[in-house]
């Protein structure tokens, strides 16, 4: 990759992904043109995001189940086991 860029973002999660779109957007609308990059260490940017459920995941919910998330579903079933929704709530 390379080009001049006017922003960078360091980390394409959900929190990065919607930076880089405010970022753009209001720029945009200010009447700037602007070139975004997102950056991350993950092969794919929004990896993350699919690691914690693809965005259908909140352990504060009813019910959170390995099937929810993208990975090792073993490591989440540990997890579940020893720390469920209701601990969290708590």
């Amino acid at each position: 990759m390379s080009g001049i860029w006017d922003i960078a973002i360091i980390g394409a999660g959900a929190a990065g992904l919607a930076a880089s779109i405010f970022a753009a957007e209001t720029m945009q609308a200010r009447g700037h043109s602007v070139q975004v990059v997102t950056l991350d260490s993950a092969k794919k940017i929004g990896a993350k995001i699919l690691i914690s459920g693809g965005g259908r995941c909140n352990v504060t919910h009813d019910e959170v189940r390995p099937e929810d998330f993208n990975g090792s579903r073993n490591i989440v079933r540990n997890v579940l086991a020893a720390f469920d929704a209701h601990a969290t709530v708590r």
